[in-house]
């Protein structure tokens, strides 16, 4: 451009020798202007004569892709002396031009010895440049003071970024007999953003160092950075800098512009509480093509919140974790290929805000190929799974370019144990799918039923679990999970789990139990005793986000003799569930003398919709239904009166009831 612009002044100068010229003025037509970055069309010189005004119009100016229909560039006075041509009160008019550049006031002084001088205002902002053509070290000195960001407008139009404001300070020197450059520029408080909001800055200031070299084929140099203050939101991720806290960087850098290649080479980031890195990256036609990384005691808080909670849907499992640890990351990425990765995980703790999950003290090393084989072996000293207390394991994975496996895992679980077999991890294009097999020994029901905050269970649990397909999108068990409760025989079949790790988990399953001890049922909920067997049935069962949504349950005593007695506090208590008023007629009658009744059959049914318990019992009965009817002596029968109760009115009468909380009369 400098060059163009100099070829033009000397053509200006040769007709300028016109004696018409100086009497009328004079026209010149002059050529396109050619340069990376930077064209035009053909432009129009018209000098009103010596000491007069001169005007530079320019028609389809193109910068960095944005396009200007027409540039107009006026000197109030362009004077030509016997050595030199000098512009005074310069300007520069177009309508597309943003505002920092109409504003532009400058001023412009050609010597034959070959050196140029501008000095130019915009604002509170100063430019001036020099060209000095020293035969030996011909150079390009550039002085910046304030002036505003926004004159780049036009070289950052592609990025579609709207500069709003920001200053720019510092020195460059060009050397351009060899290319030697030497920048130290600073930004201060800088602002930008883009339509989507995605993209956006306020009152950054950075100091940047930048020594290199400029040659036809591109550049090459170092360039070492200081982010000291200010805000930056590049979608999904944010960060913050202050002058205790500022963020470095350091690296040499290639240019290839014929390759169209950009590399950074010895580059060191350094990020107060995150930690450092060791960074290398090479873009191809701007693609990221390699990238190598290694850290040392990255903190894993800092981490998760800056890097990996961004990525994580609001309300999943994940998003709301409390970190503490170090971890230690060698990345080898290239050829467009991730080949390579190693972390090693020192003490990290993470518990969800909520208490679904939570890692105590996990120790170990990941180590991962693309191309070979691997083994990860992982030490945990405890933690909990979707608020189940689990104790301390060790955890060995096999790991195989987009696979892992881990053929066998026992986890320690409430005085018992919760064992995996087979389990097969394979990365697909939209995710992980894999399967597993597994089984549940002896685990504490009281341990259990604490954890969960149920009433107190006693007994053990134990299960075998079928084989288990997931993916991203959905958990299902293929075939029932058996279950060992109250003596009975119970199994969860048709289990599916959408979306386990989303802000809204969907659980479907139907259950079906078979010959449970009522009086081990009864005793656990402080229910009332009763003697005797029961079946239980509950049918398209589906909790969203773990709270119960729907199903379609039966509960009614087993077929089958055995002995069948109810304590008048059960009466009492299953008399609440099916309506209020029967606990006062019990106490009125002569039946209140009894603790206990024969009975022939019991139950009770619930259909849960739209929040609404539809109930039905064993039978009809006048204005009712029957829960209990009698058999033996004394016998009595339990008559229930409401047909449909809200859910959570339901639910407060179970707890009444579970709690051994008297019925309330209404």
């Amino acid at each position: 451009m400098i060059k163009s612009l100099v070829q033009w002044l000397a053509l200006g100068l040769l007709l300028m020798t016109s004696s018409a010229f100086a009497e009328q003025g004079m026209l010149i037509q002059l050529g396109a202007i050619q340069y990376p970055g930077i064209s035009s069309g053909p432009a129009r010189l018209f000098w009103g004569g010596n000491g007069k005004a001169a005007q530079l119009s320019v028609k389809n100016v193109v910068v960095s892709g944005e396009r200007f229909p027409e540039v107009s560039i006026q000197c109030a006075a362009l004077t030509l002396k016997t050595r030199q041509v000098s512009c005074k009160d310069g300007s520069i008019a177009s309508k597309s031009l943003p505002a920092a550049w109409q504003s532009l006031k400058f001023a412009i002084t050609y010597d034959v010895s070959g050196v140029i001088d501008v000095a130019a205002t915009t604002g509170n902002g100063k430019l001036s440049l020099q060209y000095s053509p020293n035969k030996k070290q011909p150079n390009i000195t550039a002085q910046l003071q304030n002036l505003p960001v926004s004159v780049l407008q036009p070289f950052v139009a592609a990025s579609q970024l709207q500069l709003s404001s920001g200053d720019l300070s510092g020195k460059i020197s060009w050397q351009l007999a060899d290319g030697q450059t030497h920048a130290n520029i600073t930004v201060s408080k800088l602002a930008f953003g883009d339509e989507s909001g995605n993209k956006a800055a306020q009152e950054v200031s950075i100091n940047s160092q930048i020594i290199g070299k400029l040659s036809n084929s591109g550049w090459q140099g170092n360039v070492n950075m200081n982010w000291s203050q200010g805000e930056l939101y590049f979608a999904p991720y944010y960060a913050k800098t202050s002058p205790d806290k500022a963020i470095s960087f350091n690296g040499d850098v290639l240019w290839d512009k014929t390759n169209k290649r950009i590399q950074l080479s010895q580059g060191s980031l350094t990020w107060p509480g995150l930690g450092a890195a060791a960074l290398g990256m090479t873009f191809v036609d701007s693609q990221l093509d390699a990238l190598s990384l290694k850290t040392k005691s990255l903190s894993l808080a800092s981490s998760y919140q800056t890097i990996l909670k961004p990525l994580l849907t609001d309300g999943g499992l994940l998003s709301d974790l409390e970190v503490q640890g170090k971890v230690d990351l060698s990345v080898d990425f290239s050829d467009k290929k991730l080949k390579a990765i190693d972390l090693s995980v020192h003490q990290l703790f993470a518990e969800d805000k909520n208490g679904r999950i939570a890692i105590y003290d996990l120790n170990g090393v990941i180590p991962w190929r693309a191309n070979g084989a691997s083994t990860a072996n992982l030490r945990l000293n405890g933690g909990k799974v979707l608020g189940l207390p689990v104790d301390d394991t060790s955890i060995a994975i096999k790991l195989k370019g987009d696979q892992l496996e881990i053929p066998t895992l026992d986890i320690p679980l409430m005085g018992g144990h919760f064992s995996l077999s087979g389990l097969k991890l394979k990365k697909e294009q939209n995710g992980w799918s894999g399967g597993v097999a597994g089984e549940i020994k002896q685990v504490s029901m009281p341990k259990m039923s604490a954890a969960l905050g149920w009433p107190t269970i006693e007994g053990e649990l134990s299960a075998s679990l079928p084989r288990i397909v997931f993916d991203p999108i959905e958990l299902k068990a293929y075939g029932p999970i058996e279950l060992d409760l109250f003596d009975g025989v119970s199994f969860l079949r048709n289990l599916k789990l959408t979306e386990p790790f989303g802000r809204a988990p969907r659980f479907t399953a139907d259950l079906e139990m078979q010959n449970l001890d009522l009086g081990k049922l009864t005793k656990t909920f402080s229910f009332g005793a009763i003697e005797g067997k029961l079946d239980v049935t509950v049918d398209d069962l589906t909790l969203v986000d773990w709270q119960v949504t729907g199903f379609d349950a039966k509960v009614q005593n087993s077929p089958g003799d055995y002995r069948k007695r109810i304590s008048q506090k059960a009466v009492e208590n299953i008399g609440e569930l099916g309506g209020a008023g029967f606990s006062g007629a019990l106490q009125r009658s002569f039946l209140r003398f009894f603790d206990s009744f024969g009975y022939s059959k019991l139950g009770w049914s619930c259909k849960l919709v739209n929040n609404v318990c539809h109930m039905t019992g064993i039978a009809d009965a006048p204005n009712g239904y029957y829960l209990v009817v009698g058999g033996g002596v004394p016998a009595i029968n339990v008559i229930g009166f409401n047909q449909s109760v809200h859910w959570s009115e339901l639910l407060a009468r179970i707890k009444r009831i579970t709690e051994g909380g008297k019925p309330v009369m209404q």
